[in-house]
């Protein structure tokens, strides 16, 4: 297999994703798509009415009569804040997949607790209704994440859509990297790879709560733009690895670390211990012990100490926790409360793993820590 991957300096400006899509059973071909990362307002790239019957193209601004639906698609996943105008009222929903529609239809979501009570979900509520006027007005306040748009007059007058559009809100700048090889498989899952960190990598006041971090244009990587819209350490890691091969700019690792070292517990039972997560400060040890390792990674792939000297005193109080729990069990390791390696077989010496790697990180950012000190 033939592998060739590079960090290039410069972008290239015809930059363009070819996407394929399956509709009634024919392929349908979307060539030169707006990749992600454009600061422009974007249109719908296909506009069908009563998609689920016959398929009919429409453009904007359109008629739609009563009990008639519209299908908006913008060609991809997308994330930003949906903007609508036009006259009469319409009940909306969206989805990146054309299956949640069938359940946006389906008798459960009829029910009034269908979108739960979970928080991540008090901002995102994928359907409703809007009445349309001539100026703009945005269908939520919070970014939605979608590919989709569906629009249905629900009333018995016509209504009039006059204009749709979608403000990107994921981090603003193209893949820097790129990788090619000769296994198709590969090269798709790289594509979905960067472009999965990409939307997630969103400003830092649309998190779940909203948090202050310092550095670049205000930007974190969550686990998810649907749900948590948080920045979790051990999701983190995952995705800041790809994130230093392909963007030039990693002010959004730096800014994640950033929010969940300034989320340290503090005068508790667990003092000392990094949240799991940068808003709600989940006690999760797993994670933990994981945003040690990428605070270590950070510096290999940027060299950057500034984000080191905040951290200082914060690892000082989390090493020192560890030792703690490190001695409150006969075999010398901490046992977590809750982990997601429980889908593993060998869980505890995964667990076990993890914190000897931390540990090595807790080193190697020490012997930093003692070499220049004058720098930090």
């Amino acid at each position: 297999m033939l592998l060739s991957a590079s960090k290039a300096v410069k972008l290239n400006p015809a930059f363009s994703v070819v996407k394929r899509i399956v509709t009634e059973g024919k392929m349908v071909k979307y060539e030169s798509l707006p990749p992600l990362g454009s600061t422009k307002p974007l249109s719908p790239v296909e506009v069908t009415i009563d998609p689920l019957s016959v398929r009919t193209k429409m453009s904007l601004p359109c008629k739609l009569n009563a009990g008639r639906t519209l299908l908006l698609d913008w060609g991809r996943k997308r994330t930003g804040w949906l903007s609508i105008s036009g006259k009469g009222k319409v009940s909306f929903s969206y989805a990146s997949d054309m299956r949640i529609f069938d359940l946006f239809d389906s008798e459960l979501a009829q029910k009034e607790d269908f979108m739960g009570d979970c928080y991540s979900f008090a901002f995102v509520r994928a359907q409703g209704s809007i009445e349309l006027c001539d100026k703009d007005q945005l269908v939520q306040k919070r970014l939605c994440p979608l590919r989709y748009l569906r629009l249905k007059n629900t009333t018995d007058l016509p209504v009039v859509v006059s204009a749709v559009s979608l403000r990107p809100s994921e981090f603003p700048a193209l893949p820097a990297g790129t990788f090619e090889c000769s296994d198709e498989a590969l090269n798709t899952a790289w594509k979905m790879g960067i472009d999965t960190v990409h939307l997630c990598t969103q400003p830092a006041e649309e998190s779940t709560s909203p948090i202050y971090v310092p550095f670049g244009d205000g930007y974190v990587q969550w686990d998810g733009c649907r749900r948590d819209r948080e920045v979790w350490g051990g999701d983190l890691r995952a995705g800041a690895l790809p994130w230093y091969y392909n963007f030039q700019d990693q002010s959004p690792i730096k800014n994640s670390l950033y929010s969940i070292l300034a989320g340290q517990h503090i005068g508790c039972d667990e003092h000392g211990l990094l949240p799991g997560s940068s808003s709600r400060h989940f006690i999760f040890y797993e994670w933990a012990f994981w945003e040690v390792v990428c605070l270590w990674e950070y510096y290999l792939h940027t060299a950057d100490r500034e984000l080191l000297h905040y951290a200082d005193h914060k690892l000082v109080a989390f090493l020192e926790w560890s030792e703690k729990k490190f001695s409150q069990h006969p075999d010398k390791w901490i046992h977590n409360s809750n982990s997601w390696m429980y889908t593993i077989e060998f869980e505890e010496q995964a667990r076990a793993a993890l914190q000897i790697e931390a540990l090595g990180a807790f080193e190697a950012l020490s012997g930093l820590r003692s070499e220049e000190r004058r720098v930090w």
